[in-house]
């Protein structure tokens, strides 16, 4: 349930403030890296504790990141025609920008106590799996971020910017594979985790089937 609200608040967002978002990115970069160190420095936690567990699932288990991600991945394979690509399209590098200051925060959440796991030999396989795929997809993302950063982009070529935006597809993956590593074990177990991973298994196979969808019909119209 939580993965479903979720693509809904990030759908919804990128809809919604998508012209403010394209003329105005600074103020939400300020906004969401406050929300999130507020919700790290566990502030929260003792002042208003109901509201750091309801948020929990969003910003330290980076669902709404994942779901922001998907927003942009899915715009591009939209139609060239179609009107949400129109409105969408042009702030695919903020909504990035936005999903990594999300993912910061979920390194900082969980970095300490899976280090330690690691160091002390009690990490499963299935956890250290998940950290190598997490450590890949924190590079590529460095890379894709700084690349989305309005100044960096005009500096480059377009060539060259462009292919190395190709970086979104293996960051995808290994994204989606993260999550699936860190959810098997305890989804297993049944419960929200469970129905968790089943919507993030149904979202990622939607995008891959879209992504060789639209790569056939390119390829027949060359």
């Amino acid at each position: 349930m939580d993965v479903i609200i979720a693509l809904l608040l990030s759908f919804v967002f990128a809809y919604a403030c998508a012209g403010v978002l394209k003329k105005h990115p600074v103020p939400f970069y300020i906004a969401f890296a406050l929300v999130g160190a507020v919700y790290i420095s566990g502030v929260l936690g003792s002042t208003a504790p109901a509201a750091e567990l309801a948020l929990l699932p969003f910003l330290r288990r980076a669902s709404l990141a994942f779901c922001l991600f998907s927003v942009v991945m899915f715009v591009g394979v939209l139609p060239e025609s179609s009107a949400l690509r129109h409105r969408l399209a042009p702030v695919r590098g903020q909504l990035s920008l936005l999903a990594t200051i999300l993912i910061i925060v979920h390194v900082l959440g969980y970095a300490a106590n899976y280090l330690a796991t690691v160091l002390a030999g009690t990490a499963s396989p299935w956890v250290l799996c998940g950290i190598l795929t997490g450590v890949v997809v924190a590079v590529l993302l460095a890379i894709l971020a700084a690349t989305s950063i309005t100044p960096v982009r005009k500096a480059m070529e377009a060539a060259s910017w462009k292919k190395l935006q190709k970086l979104a597809y293996p960051f995808y993956v290994l994204m989606y594979a993260h999550l699936l590593f860190m959810l098997v074990p305890s989804s297993m177990l049944g419960g929200n985790s469970a129905m968790n991973l089943v919507v993030y298994t149904v979202v990622f196979v939607a995008y891959v089937i879209l992504r060789l969808m639209k790569a056939s019909k390119d390829k027949r119209g060359e």
